[in-house]
């Protein structure tokens, strides 16, 4: 999907637990006895979702439209509500009014809603005149209205384990077969086809294939074996999951609480977020003492940790589905978007380790200004995010992910310098001006060279 249309999302079926507080806290479902999905389906969907972004980004109207009413249409798809409301811009977009109105109809009812970005969004603007548009209007923001009144409490967002049992149940009969096209059917209908919709979201975006997924598992059977008891202890950091949300509400009272999905990957992300709410890469906050790393990539071994650091990472996706993505990307908007949610996470949960990526970062902050400086108008994030645990050659050996520390040090410092605290989280969400948020922060000027302070002259004596 574009860059633009990654507002947030909701899926409003899924109904918050009604029992109370207490049992709103983690919930481990029944685990599904049958496969609910087709990955075959949903993987075929997501490649079709792409190659409509690509059209749409180079004006093919009529191709993109096509190919997001292609992906809407795979039987729950994770991403149908973005999918028809993409749809709807690409048909505006070449003058095709009523089939744009039936795609905002049809994500209205897969749960998307955003009823600032339908108002505002210039894709749309052949629709506005007609007299179908008030009324679309009005029920989005009814929509609005409803997930936040069911989203609005810290206590009631839900804490979803159920991926984290199915993945060990699957693990146990994947691990007796020998045969790699075995375990590869196992993973896929066991695992992958019955679990929650926001594993499935985590799936296609970070774990991509079912092979790649098996072979990797099958790989590092050690690791695993040796964190499996860690990943039963996510109920245990619930209280400081729930601590963060208390937080959150007290320093931006327009915050929503999605539900919080914990999964098993592998390896590839901590975290992230989707129209469903939180995705959790458990596997990654799972360390005990004697877990066997050695097999894994070095990468992941420099960023694999125990579970205590969990509630931190919760915390820190949290900050991102608060966060406004949309509009053009630069890699400064990219820094502020990744540090502000390191900087806006401590703030929730302070005391947390601190990553390697800052401590080198403070140790040479001239250097990595200068060079970020450099490329901070660039409209990709190159190697300043999304480099964890790598070594960065083309830098001298630099850590990757110094954009998360600059970020950081950015966000921080308009924080430090803002009389109105509350204002200042709300501008860090909001993003609306990235360069803004860079001169108010007065960051820069530490870098300024000041002339040296010569002393006055003594008078002469008479």
């Amino acid at each position: 999907m574009p860059t633009i249309r990654l507002a947030r999302l909701a899926a409003l079926s899924f109904a918050v637990l009604a029992a109370g507080r207490l049992a709103a806290q983690v919930v481990p479902a029944a685990l599904p006895v049958e496969p609910r999905v087709s990955l075959a389906a949903l993987v075929a969907a997501d490649s079709v979702n792409g190659a409509a972004t690509a059209a749409y980004r180079d004006k093919r109207w009529g191709e993109a439209a096509a190919g997001w009413s292609a992906a809407a249409a795979t039987p729950k798809v994770p991403f149908a509500g973005t999918a028809h409301y993409n749809a709807a811009c690409a048909y505006a977009l070449g003058g095709e009014v009523d089939p744009a109105f039936e795609h905002l109809r049809a994500a209205l009812a897969s749960g998307w809603h955003d009823s600032a970005l339908l108002a505002s969004d210039t894709d749309l603007q052949a629709l506005r005149a007609d007299s179908r548009w008030a009324a679309l209007l009005a029920d989005t923001r009814a929509a609005d209205a409803a997930y936040g009144r069911e989203h609005s409490d810290p206590e009631r967002a839900r804490l979803v384990t159920s991926d984290i049992d199915l993945f060990w149940r699957a693990y146990d009969h994947a691990r007796a077969t020998a045969d790699s096209a075995a375990r590869v059917a196992i993973w896929r209908d066991e695992y992958v086809q019955r679990a929650s919709d926001g594993y499935l979201d985590y799936f296609l975006g970070k774990v991509h294939t079912v092979e790649s997924f098996s072979r990797f598992v099958s790989r590092n059977e050690a690791y695993y074996d040796g964190i499996r008891g860690s990943t039963a202890g996510v109920a245990a950091m619930a209280p400081r999951m729930r601590q963060a949300f208390r937080r959150m509400k007290e320093l931006y009272p327009a915050a929503f609480f999605p539900d919080v999905y914990f999964g098993i990957g592998r390896l590839t992300s901590g975290g992230t977020v989707s129209q469903r709410g939180l995705l959790i890469g458990t596997e990654m906050y799972a360390v005990a003492p004697g877990t066997d790393t050695t097999g894994l990539p070095d990468y992941a071994k420099r960023i694999v940790a125990p579970i205590d650091a969990l509630p931190h990472t919760v915390a820190h996706e949290l900050v991102h589905f608060e966060q406004n993505t949309g509009g053009s990307h630069t890699l400064l908007k990219g820094v502020l978007v990744e540090g502000g949610a390191d900087f806006i996470a401590e703030l929730l949960l302070p005391g947390g380790a601190e990553p390697e990526y800052r401590t080198w970062g403070r140790a040479h902050e001239r250097e990595v200004w200068n060079r970020f400086r450099e490329e901070m108008h660039n409209p990709t994030d190159g190697l300043w995010i999304g480099s964890a645990g790598q070594r960065i050659a083309e830098w001298g050996g630099w850590p990757g992910d110094l954009g998360y520390f600059v970020g950081y040090q950015i966000t921080k410092a308009y924080y430090d310098r803002a009389a109105d605290k509350q204002k200042a989280i709300a501008d860090l969400l909001r993003l609306d001006d990235p360069e803004a948020i860079l001169r108010a922060s007065r960051y820069e000027d530490r870098f300024i060279p000041r002339p040296p302070v010569i002393a006055p002259m003594p008078s002469p004596r008479g």
